[in-house]
């Protein structure tokens, strides 16, 4: 878990304030508390920019570190820092994409898997995301473009805020981050009558009056004056099923989502640091640890939690799973 925040001025004539960068930061260490790192940009070039059209822009980071522990201080660049890059999350697939890119005559100066999405970026634009398997919530200052990009994973497992005023746009991974500048709190009455009724607020309110939630498979693309909110992604894609008109069997569809839980477990156990499972003796922890015992020779790690309520507790069913793929068990 890291986190990511950033704000920016429409006009270049107000610079973003790195003190309100470094407070935001600050309000999202507990996510990251192994690195923080920040860039400011004042987004004038004189005589070549419309000054309508300009702005500046300040980017943090706090991290995490799982993957390059030495040289993957955030915000990353590509050769010539003209692409920055801010990411709470992993890519899954930044091996096979890094060789790719190598190919293509990209030069990485980090082994983290957040420099791929620059050189990606540099190779295919906002279409990048095509390519990423993964769990993220990213920000990409684009400076020859004039345009920030703020993009979240397929189904939302990484959050995402983000408030627009009127010469503002400000965006983080949680609320309170945001609110270190000077944002009116003033409660969202729609999305309070949302929580009274469904125990949650679905996305895009939040609590808070014009702080919004990016919604799962969705960027968010300012530039040259203009913000656009628009899917990349939804169940339906192209890619998520089985295509054509010939009937798949019971035995295909069981042997198809098998290889590939197989698959993402096999991706997920990448890290340059030690990983564990947490094991309640239920089917999906259960069926994590089983597939872990399949694709890789490692010793698996098990956590588990009891309760002395015995309703609650299922310990006996967790010891059971240990049992069985043989795990240190804890």
């Amino acid at each position: 878990m890291c986190g990511i925040c950033g704000k920016l001025y429409f006009e270049s004539n107000r610079p973003v304030e790195k003190r309100l960068v470094e407070a935001m930061c600050n309000a999202l260490r507990h996510r990251g508390p192994d690195d923080m790192g920040m860039y400011t940009f004042p987004y004038h070039q004189a005589g070549n920019v419309n000054p309508g059209h300009s702005c500046s822009i300040g980017l943090g980071q706090t991290r995490l570190s799982i993957i390059d522990l030495t040289t993957g201080h955030q915000p990353i660049h590509n050769e010539n820092k003209t692409v920055w890059v801010v990411l709470n999350g992993e890519i899954y697939n930044f091996q096979a994409l890094k060789s790719e890119l190598v190919s293509q005559g990209h030069r990485f100066y980090t082994s983290s898997d957040t420099e791929v999405i620059v050189h990606l970026y540099e190779e295919y634009g906002n279409n990048f995301v095509q390519h990423v398997n993964g769990m993220f919530a990213i920000a990409i200052l684009d400076e020859k473009r004039r345009r920030l990009v703020l993009l979240r994973d397929r189904i939302g497992i990484k959050p995402l805020y983000y408030f627009v005023g009127n010469d503002e746009l400000l965006f983080a991974s949680e609320i309170k981050a945001i609110l270190q500048d000077e944002v009116e709190r003033a409660v969202d009455i729609q999305a309070l009558w949302n929580y009274l009724s469904y125990n949650y607020i679905p996305s895009p309110l939040t609590i808070f009056e014009g702080i919004k939630k990016l919604s799962p498979g969705t960027m968010l693309v300012w530039e040259d004056g203009e913000l656009e909110t628009r899917k990349y992604w939804d169940i339906t894609s192209k890619g998520y099923g089985y295509e054509g008109d010939s009937p798949v069997s019971e035995q295909e569809y069981e042997e198809g989502l098998l290889e590939r839980l197989k698959e993402a477990v096999r991706l997920q156990l990448i890290s340059d640091v030690p990983l564990g499972v947490f094991l309640s003796g239920g089917l999906d922890s259960s069926t994590v640890v089983a597939l872990i015992r399949e694709v890789s020779n490692n010793n698996i790690k098990t956590f588990s939690i009891g309760f002395e309520d015995k309703s609650y507790d299922e310990l006996d069913f967790a010891r059971s799973v240990a049992g069985q793929f043989e795990t240190y068990h804890h």
